[in-house]
């Protein structure tokens, strides 16, 4: 079976290079020890005019993955501001084929609102956990060869302006909308496998987890002073 790990390098400005770098570097020595190639897709080859916002650039870049999905059988996709503790197991052994894997965001009102938006738009059903729609965190996924049609499910046109409505992620919603729309089965990843960083114990426990994900603006300088100290 072949596997491989993904990441979208197209840095917005010098400072998202800087991180790039930083969680780069931690990335690499992770495929080098559990012994699977990195494919870096380096070009922007969807992004518009439309596109308003720096970062949007490179999550939309994303669904660039189908390509990667279409000559491998399971695929790591991670955003570039991650950390990976160097004694993290193989993730690809933790978890079997056959499913797509992700963390669910758990209870945020964003999240959900979001959801409905998309659900009224689209005419999909989210999935319910404990409750709430279930809205998966797409900084860390497993991505598998059945879930091809995700990716492949894109269209510019329709994606800018449901991003200029929704309130949550640009390429996140349109994955969660997606996944709803082609009945792709999903797996929850265990939280120490995308550890984001929302709460104080969130932050004081985070040298625990396996893959730390500093996906809110502020603690992007906490990325690069981790990088340093976290797990030295």
């Amino acid at each position: 079976m072949k596997e491989c790990i993904a990441i979208v390098n197209i840095p917005a400005s010098p400072y998202m290079k800087k991180l790039f770098n930083t969680s780069g570097e931690s990335i690499t020595h992770y495929a080098d020890r559990i012994g699977v190639p990195i494919v870096e897709l380096t070009e922007s080859k969807i992004r518009g005019d439309r596109l308003k916002f720096e970062f949007i650039s490179a999550a939309v870049e994303k669904f660039q993955i189908a390509s990667v999905l279409e000559e491998y059988d399971r695929v790591l996709s991670l955003d570039v501001d991650i950390l990976i503790n160097p004694n993290a197991p193989n993730i690809f052994d933790f978890y079997a084929p056959g499913n797509l894997y992700a963390r669910e965001e758990g209870v945020n009102p964003d999240a959900e609102e979001d959801a409905t938006f998309f659900e009224e738009k689209y005419g999909v059903t989210y999935p319910l956990i404990d409750g709430h729609k279930r809205v998966l965190n797409t900084g860390v996924v497993l991505w598998d060869k059945g879930a091809l049609p995700v990716l492949q499910d894109f269209d510019l046109e329709d994606w800018t302006p449901s991003f200029d409505k929704g309130t949550w992620g640009g390429e996140q919603s349109y994955v969660n909308m997606k996944l709803c729309k082609h009945g792709i089965p999903v797996g929850l990843l265990d939280k120490k496998w995308n550890w984001l960083l929302f709460e104080k114990e969130d932050l004081e426990k985070r040298k625990e987890a396996f893959f730390v994900h500093y996906a809110c603006a502020e603690f992007k300088e906490l990325l690069l002073a981790d990088s340093q100290t976290l797990w030295k």
